[in-house]
Order: C-alpha cells, then structure tokens, then sequence
C-alpha cells in the first residue's frame, strides 16, 4: 500500500480477507515523495498485490516515470499485480499533461480505474470503469453484479454526452480553473495564518492536505469542531493515517472557499495554545 490516502479502504478489504498488508509510504520529509526503500523491502515472494493511488489523495503528489518504473519492477519481481488508482488523473495543477497511466508500459498485471467523480466533477452520476485484462474484467463483472447490476439509464446517458470530445475537454478545463484559482487561495490563507496552518503544493487534485500548528487536539476532535461549531466538513488526518492534518477541498467556487477557510481559522484559532 501507498499511504496516505485512498488505498485504506483497499487495506480494509485486504485484511478482512486475510492478508498481511505493508506500506511505502509518501515521506512527508521528503516533499511526500514515494520511499522506494521502503518499496523493496515490503514487497517479498509472499506478495500479491501493490495499490498506489495517482495523482494520490489527499497530498497530490505524481509519480514520477522513474517512481512508476520502480513499482512496476518491484511487482514483477514477484509476479504481483498493481492496483492503480487513477480517479484524479486530469486534475493536474501545473503540468499541461494528464498523468501517465499505469496500463500500457509492458506489465500485464495491471488493473486501472478511473471515474467521472474527480476531474470531470459529476460524482453524483456513479459512473467510473475499469482497465485490465480481459479474463479479469469478466470475473470483476459477475462479482460487481451482486451488488449493483447498473446505475440509472439517466446516469448512463449523461456520462456518455460528458466524455464526447468537446464536452469532456471543456469540463476537465472549468475544473482545473477551480483547481488553480482554489489553491492559490488556500495557500494565501494558510500563509497569512500566522504560523497555525502549512499546505505543501499538491502537483494534482482538488484538495490541499492542511497542517495545522499549535492546536492541542487530534485531527478527529478538529475536524468534528469544525462541522458542530461552523458547518464546514473536511476530511481529517487521521483517516488517511497523519495526524495534525486536514483535507480541504479549494475545487470551489471562490466565495465559497473564502467563507470556509475564514470559518476555519475561527475555530483553530479558539482551540489553539
């Protein structure tokens, strides 16, 4: 597993199956980088499975072709398979180019998926997919249809007019606008906050991963004061395995964010030493 991030819950289905689950962790010393160390000495005959989240949640960061290589070499050293997921893939910040895949670079053991939720901004059409090879795909079918045989034939419809050409080029471009204006807000704040909030720049996503400073209290306790005391939710550290961090979404419209983070500081602010 790649912590932190999304691939807890893929943890949590691992261990209710059984399995033995280690991590790789983004180093927060390190600018959130992959530990590749930490990669080879997780990863031995008895390995399975290899899940990374990229661009990964909540930190943003993406690998780099030499950080995919490395955990592409590391999987079929064993002949495991990599689970990659790749939902935020089109929100990057900076870089003009979608981040590279993980299907097709010459390793067959791949299951990608991607969804309409992150980049294009519909989450409420339920719709996503899934890349690997075709024997898997038909077993992932027949077990997907003991939960849910389809979403809505208006889902359906609406996901399939979104990844036409033009429209899908012209939602991917509002949502990176909201991405960069949002961040360039969020880190004003955090750098006018005098010392009580940090963010590092997230290369990806919608979501700055907030270090708060001086505040005696667990990212839980912070996170539920915020959403009793000022009605705003946010993600807490905690559920991504850091503490003293909060997951902020600044993928919004700008009166919204400023409200949010004024509501923030107000509480943090209360709270701290």
């Amino acid at each position: 597993m790649l912590p932190p991030g999304r691939v807890l819950h893929v943890r949590g289905c691992c261990l209710n199956a059984g399995a033995t689950v280690s991590a790789f962790p983004l180093d927060r010393d390190n600018g959130w980088r992959p530990d590749l160390q930490a990669l080879e000495a997780a990863v031995t005959p008895n390995t399975r499975l290899i899940a990374v989240t990229n661009p990964n949640n909540p930190v943003g960061t993406i690998l780099t072709e030499d950080e995919m290589d490395a955990v592409i070499t590391a999987a079929r050293r064993v002949g495991a398979w990599i689970l990659a997921d790749e939902v935020y893939r089109g929100t990057e910040r900076e870089a003009p180019e979608v981040t590279n895949s993980f299907w097709g670079r010459g390793y067959h053991r791949v299951v990608c998926t991607g969804s309409l939720s992150k980049a294009f901004g519909l989450p409420g059409l339920r719709c996503g997919w899934v890349v690997a090879p075709p024997h898997l795909l038909q077993a992932a079918w027949r077990r997907h249809e003991y939960a849910t045989i389809s979403t809505s034939m208006l889902s359906m419809h609406l996901a399939e007019a979104a990844l036409q050409p033009s429209m899908r080029d012209s939602l991917l471009a509002r949502n990176k606008a909201l991405i960069k204006g949002g961040y360039e807000r969020l880190a004003a704040w955090a750098e006018a906050s005098g010392g009580l909030f940090s963010v590092h720049p997230p290369q990806a996503t919608a979501l700055g991963f907030v270090r708060y400073h001086g505040v005696p209290a667990t990212s839980l306790q912070v996170a539920e004061a915020l959403r009793v005391e000022a009605s705003v939710l946010v993600g807490a550290g905690s559920h991504f395995g850091v503490e003293d961090h909060l997951r902020i979404t600044h993928g919004v419209q700008p009166a919204m964010l400023d409200e949010a983070l004024h509501r923030i500081s107000a509480v943090a602010a209360r709270m701290a030493v």
